[in-house]
């Protein structure tokens, strides 16, 4: 004999609620992690400028090597003489002769060019 659904649970089924407590736990993750993100792109927007400034370049962290007071513009170059020997002439005292010696290469396009005696060089001001 068969049974028939009804039968077996009577006329009226129940309904049976369940709370969400696996969802919850997932919504508080996602909540987590909304604001994780809000605040990683909060403080990329901040810092961003402080980062523009210091690949801009800023201020220089040391001042560009000049030459003494006294020294001229232009100096002619003698015999036997290298542009260290110029720099000991004519940098100012306690500035970095490696600066000095690329200033005056710079200024004076030496870049892979030997140094000739004759040659009249311009000094960093």
């Amino acid at each position: 004999m068969a049974v028939r659904k009804e039968e077996l649970y009577g006329a009226e089924v129940a309904a049976v609620y369940r709370l969400p407590t696996a969802g919850r736990a997932d919504l508080r993750r996602r909540y987590l992690a909304r604001r994780v993100v809000a605040v990683a792109i909060l403080a990329a927007v901040l810092s961003a400028p402080f980062f523009l400034l210091a690949a801009l370049g800023g201020a220089p962290s040391t001042p560009a090597p000049v030459s003494q007071a006294a020294a001229p513009a232009r100096v002619r170059v003698g015999p036997g003489q290298t542009l260290w020997d110029v720099t000991r002439l004519y940098a100012r005292p306690g500035a970095d002769p490696r600066a000095y010696v690329g200033r005056v290469v710079g200024l004076n396009h030496l870049e892979g060019r030997p140094l000739q005696a004759g040659m009249q060089l311009r000094l960093p001001r």
